[in-house]
């Protein structure tokens, strides 16, 4: 509930976004968080479903079908909205509890609710405000003006991973993957130094960050430290016995060593993982004719 909150503040106010979003998890129904933004939702979900019963109303009585219609596009948007997200964001959990991409689709069912609105209402104040159309076309006009220039802005921090995760981590200092996805941004720079530490802080966050250790015996790998390597892919393995990404790096440093029979078993031990592994049978191959 109070993720979808998130999103109904984003759409209208988005500020502050977050590509990997570090947020409170509610445990229990009553927590006033979680109860308040119950009763919003319901506040919003009941305007649609009684929007959608006026229009028909209206309809039946057929005492304005222009305003049946409207009625009926702006219940039709909230309740589009609700649905559409339903999908990804309802009582079924979840480990991410939150990605703005899910609201990209339900956002079009409040666009539609929102515009329609405004222009109902710029019918029921005609009388009183002249040129009301006229208003509520710049007001929509200026909000897209306003959020084109923030889309834009937005934008910048996509062109490059580093500037895209150094956004992520400063607005979620503690969340683990953050500084994992910037330490293989810097990696693919070639930056090793930085990557390392980017590395090293994702395990201080979160001892059991599998990926992390893969990325460290990577990036030592990257430095010819292959026996710190060695050391970061064990680390791995103890962890998760069936990382085949694991097995694969350490297959590849052994064939580096010269040892060829603990390169056998890592690749063989991949093939038992996943009998599809098409790169562990043409490494198997290789050797074994070698």
């Amino acid at each position: 509930c109070r993720v979808i909150v998130t999103y109904i503040r984003l759409l209208f106010l988005p500020v502050n976004q977050n590509l990997d979003y570090d947020y409170p998890v509610y445990h229990s129904f009553l927590n006033p968080n979680v109860f308040l933004s119950f009763l919003f939702l319901m506040v919003i979900f009941c305007i649609g479903v009684y929007l959608l019963y006026r229009s028909r109303i209206t309809h039946y009585l057929s005492v304005c079908n222009a305003q049946a219609v409207t009625l009926r596009i702006t219940a039709f948007g909230i309740l589009w909205f609700f649905v559409t997200l339903s999908v990804e964001s309802s009582v079924i959990p979840i480990v991410d509890v939150i990605f703005e991409h899910r609201v990209y689709l339900p956002s079009i069912g409040a666009i539609i609710a929102t515009t329609t609105f405004m222009f109902v209402l710029s019918i029921k104040i005609k009388d009183k405000l002249h040129h009301s159309n006229k208003i509520i076309i710049s007001i929509l006009s200026l909000i897209i003006i306003v959020f084109s220039v923030s889309t834009y802005s937005r934008n910048t921090l996509w062109l490059d991973g580093i500037t895209l995760w150094n956004d992520v981590i400063m607005k979620s200092p503690n969340k683990a993957r953050g500084y994992n996805e910037l330490g293989r941004a810097y990696l693919q720079h070639g930056d090793i130094k930085e990557a390392l530490q980017r590395f090293e802080t994702t395990l201080k966050l979160d001892p059991q960050y599998e990926d992390a250790y893969n990325n460290l015996g990577i990036a030592y790998m990257s430095l010819h430290s292959t026996d710190k390597a060695i050391e970061y892919f064990n680390m791995l393995l103890k962890l998760n016995p069936e990382h085949i990404e694991g097995h694969f790096n350490l297959g590849i440093i052994y064939i580096e060593r010269a040892d060829l029979d603990n390169a056998i078993k890592e690749f063989k031990t991949i093939l038992q993982i996943n009998p599809y592994h098409y790169q562990a049978a043409q490494f198997l191959n290789y050797l074994y004719y070698k």
